[in-house]
């Protein structure tokens, strides 16, 4: 070995020297993939306040979902509370129907009572229509769905007359569970133009009277009326100077109370 090693002028090492040196290496290498020590408390806080800033992140993420869900629900209910009270105020905010009724009499004229003046140029219905009376057999029945259509009507009745006068006979109130049902019954006095007839003299004004039934339906409780009918018995109708007792407003409300 020792010839080789001056033959060659000393460029290989011993053996032992290279196993040496390989042991070096493999120790050097060992020591670079070993755990790495305890982290520093510069890295905790590090560590620590990202953590911290996600969490927060997060918070107001599910904190924001809620004020959004809560919010839709407030509105909701809101809107809500605005159709209750408009149905409220639909429902309570109306004349109490014995009131409206004995209002109704009051301004059409129930004889005992001042007949209320009204302009009526511009009253007039829906539709454009005048509700003025066309053929006296039109009153023998008729139907409406408010008791605003009923006075309207009947008060321009009223101005197409020289002689308009309403007389209560009865009062009654039936109930029929929610129902109730208030019937009227009387005497219509009409001042009407007459043809001269056989054996008369000559034509003119005359008197007559008509046995008249309204009802007024609605339900207890409620100020809305679901149904008001007027019936007038215009086929038999006759010449008359006399007129009963009549029932003036206020005792109109007492009886239907």
């Amino acid at each position: 070995m020792t010839a080789l090693a001056m033959a060659t002028g000393g460029r290989f090492a011993s053996p032992s020297v290279d196993s040496n040196k390989l042991k070096q290496a493999w120790v050097a290498v060992s020591t670079t993939i070993e755990v790495p020590e305890e982290p520093s408390e510069d890295w905790k806080k590090a560590r620590r306040k990202e953590q911290c800033r996600i969490n927060q992140a997060n918070y107001r993420k599910r904190k924001r979902q809620y004020e959004q869900r809560v919010a839709g629900e407030i509105k909701a209910l809101e809107q809500e509370i605005s159709q209750l009270e408009s149905h409220r105020t639909k429902e309570c905010g109306g004349v109490d129907p014995i009131q409206a009724i004995g209002d109704f009499y009051y301004a059409v004229g129930v004889e005992g009572e001042q007949q209320q003046s009204f302009n009526l140029q511009n009253a007039h219905l829906a539709d454009g229509s005048s509700p003025a009376l066309q053929y006296l057999m039109d009153l023998q029945r008729e139907e409406f769905d408010s008791i605003e259509s009923l006075k309207l009507h009947w008060i321009w009745y009223r101005e197409q007359f020289r002689t308009f006068q309403l007389t209560i006979s009865s009062c009654e109130r039936l109930e029929a569970g929610e129902q109730v049902i208030i019937k009227l019954t009387g005497q219509l006095q009409l001042d009407v133009y007459y043809d001269a007839q056989k054996g008369e003299a000559s034509s003119g004004y005359g008197a007559i009277s008509c046995p008249f039934i309204q009802q007024f339906e609605f339900e207890s409780g409620k100020r809305t009326f679901t149904r008001i009918t007027s019936e007038q018995v215009v086929m038999h109708v006759f010449l008359c100077t006399t007129i009963t007792r009549p029932v003036i407003q206020g005792k109109i409300t007492d009886a239907l109370v």
